[in-house]
């Protein structure tokens, strides 16, 4: 499960263009204290283990649902699950078809 997070935090990280250094500081601010060296250590180590209160801090900080990066689904708080036809949303990646 943890690997599978850690997936789903690091998409989103790299969707919003964000640094593991941004990252960290978006998710000091959202109140779970981490440096970059150890959202990189959590996206490289396979036995990487998650607390709750990060899921929840690194949820806040890339404006999406602690449903999503546990991946029970949930509603993006940016395109509310429905981006525009042909686009993709920069907060979830949820992706639509061009139905022209």
């Amino acid at each position: 499960m943890s690997r599978a997070v850690i997936g789903r935090v690091y998409k989103q990280r790299d969707l919003m263009g964000l640094s593991t250094r941004a990252l960290a500081e978006r998710v000091a601010r959202a109140g779970y204290p981490i440096t970059s060296q150890a959202i990189s250590a959590h996206e490289t180590q396979p036995g990487a283990r998650l607390t709750v209160d990060y899921v929840f801090a690194a949820a806040k900080a890339l404006y999406v649902s602690p449903s999503v990066l546990l991946g029970l689904g949930g509603e993006c708080r940016t395109c509310r699950g429905e981006p525009p036809a042909g686009f993709t949303c920069n907060a979830c990646g949820e992706r639509t078809d061009d139905t022209r």
